[in-house]
């Protein structure tokens, strides 16, 4: 079972297109193939697309790209569409906007559209400038990654993407070292892991555990950690 499957209680399809959106750090891009081809699976068409700028796909991750400087060609039941802007100097795709995702999800151009709505340079934690993430207004359900991995490290640029706004969000100092309540402060703030997402869409944080054996441990710490804010859905991803 890939990791990503026990997500996929949280991706029921009813007939109207469902919008996914990825933001934070720590194994978005991985999780989105994932949950395409599971996706692929329940033979729905799938498209998956990003606001900001990722790689593109590897063979086998999609079945079809579109340009959306072409004319939309339908998408097969079963079908997973890669969607682009157009390539970037450094080879990356280049982001859609989101209001011509909530355009395409108006006109049922697809079962369920995921979508990669955030960058974090690699890193496994990031705060969020103004301007991110860009998550579409039509979004159904956005999933906020942090990486477990940094827990216990020193604190700073080097595994903190925007380390200086993180510094906003909780009080840490650089070299101190990275706590659980440092991740569930960020999760909560209005301007952290979730910031400007709409009261409309539903939250969920994902825990990725990068290979640390304590994962689950420190998942339950992360859980009890968010008790003194408003309630939220918590899964744990990965060995």
């Amino acid at each position: 079972m890939n990791a990503s499957q026990s997500l996929m209680k949280y991706i029921a399809y009813e007939g109207r297109p469902l919008v996914v959106a990825l933001v934070g750090a720590g194994g978005k891009t991985t999780t989105m193939y994932q949950l395409a081809h599971l996706c692929k699976e329940r033979n729905l068409r799938v498209l998956i697309t990003t606001t900001t700028k990722i790689r593109p796909p590897s063979q086998g991750q999609v079945d079809r790209v579109h340009l959306t400087s072409q004319a939309f060609a339908p998408i097969a039941k079963g079908e997973i569409l890669g969607v682009t802007h157009g390539l970037e100097t450094d080879g990356k795709w280049s982001g859609v906007s989101p209001s011509v995702i909530d355009k395409w999800k108006k006109d049922y151009h697809f079962d369920v559209l995921i979508c990669e709505a955030d960058g974090a340079k690699e890193k496994s934690l990031k705060a969020p400038r103004q301007g991110e993430p860009l998550v579409p207004d039509l979004t159904d359900l956005v999933m906020g990654f942090m990486g477990l991995s940094v827990v216990g490290m020193a604190a700073g640029e080097a595994v903190i993407h925007r380390f200086s706004l993180f510094q906003q969000l909780t009080p840490i100092q650089e070299n101190d070292a990275i706590e659980l309540d440092h991740l569930a402060a960020v999760a909560l703030h209005p301007n952290g892991l979730f910031r400007g997402v709409g009261r409309s869409s539903k939250k969920l944080v994902c825990l990725t555990k990068q290979g640390r054996p304590d994962g689950d441990q420190l998942a339950q710490a992360f859980m009890k950690a968010l008790d003194i804010g408003e309630p939220m859905m918590v899964e744990v991803l990965g060995r």
